[in-house]
């Protein structure tokens, strides 16, 4: 039985990761813990999570996502829909056509099998999968993971192959109940 973290990790930002694992790591120490032995094996569960997340960021050199800076909804789906994304990754791995997908090897996980990466432009958004290290997505998270930029750099990334300008919001909003929010943040 294979278990898994029941939150994603991928969504925490560096502090916030290094925090949970900090806390998950006091709490394993403690000497009065209930159910003492489930709970520390379950600690020992997330704690491996937590470092295979570490590596992944790491090896891909991911770095802590960025706000969105208020890019708008619209322009990124329309970057994801125009974009070939056979024609991006072929920029970066040879593929060969086989049937209606593109075949080719992953570079995420340096496999030498040239079946391993599977391109499909038929779908909509366009989607890729590895089969071996179990990547995969749209245009967006290709460039997240073989670029190692974060969503908006993605975003900006697409935008200038496709020479869209990103509509650049600096004054200030005010929300219904008349406090200020500032323009890439939470609500205040």
């Amino acid at each position: 039985m294979v278990t898994q973290t029941p939150f994603d990790l991928r969504g925490l930002f560096g502090p916030e990761l290094s925090d949970f694992e900090y806390r998950i790591r006091w709490q394993y120490g403690q000497p009065d813990l209930a159910h003492e032995e489930n709970t520390r094996a379950l600690f020992r569960v997330w704690l491996d999570d937590i470092a295979a997340e570490w590596e992944r960021r790491e090896r891909y050199g991911l770095k802590s996502p960025a706000p969105s800076y208020g890019i708008p909804d619209d322009l990124k789906e329309r970057l994801r829909a125009d974009c070939d994304l056979v024609k991006l990754i072929s920029d970066d791995v040879p593929l060969k056509r086989v049937g209606t997908s593109w075949r080719g090897c992953c570079p995420l996980c340096q496999a030498d099998n040239p079946s391993t990466l599977s391109v499909t432009n038929t779908t909509n958004p366009p989607l890729w999968h590895c089969h071996r290290c179990h990547e995969g997505g749209d245009v967006y998270r290709w460039l997240m993971l073989y670029q190692g930029v974060d969503f908006p750099g993605a975003v900006r990334w697409l935008a200038a192959l496709a020479d869209e300008p990103i509509p650049v919001r600096t004054e200030r909003k005010r929300r219904d109940d008349g406090r200020v929010r500032w323009p890439g943040r939470g609500a205040a």
